[in-house]
């Protein structure tokens, strides 16, 4: 998404501040979706996407058995994007406010 998102919502060259509201719009929206993981555990993809969607909307996700866990896991961390508590965040706390039955 992160790739994408200057091309999806500004018309090129576009700089009048009714464009300029539009853009800021999208981005609200596209702050509220959640995103995985999943085959984007590098720091040229966390990277942008942290720089764009809150680390509160970002959660593990894998393609399993595609990749193994383990590889996602241990991409997530050797990536040096995310902090410790930033990691927590992604690898489960995110999810638990979704699916707060699942807490223990």
């Amino acid at each position: 998404m992160p790739f994408v998102f200057e091309r999806s919502i500004t018309p090129q060259g576009a700089e009048t501040q009714g464009e300029m509201a539009t853009r800021n719009a999208m981005l609200a929206v596209l702050r509220q979706f959640r995103y995985d993981t999943a085959h984007s555990n590098n720091a040229h993809a966390l990277s942008a996407l942290k720089k764009l969607i809150p680390v509160s909307q970002i959660m593990f996700g894998t393609d399993y058995p595609l990749t193994k866990v383990a590889e996602e896991v241990k991409g997530l961390e050797i990536s040096g994007v995310m902090n410790a508590d930033e990691l927590r965040l992604i690898e489960q706390d995110n999810a638990l406010l979704l699916l707060p039955r699942y807490k223990t």
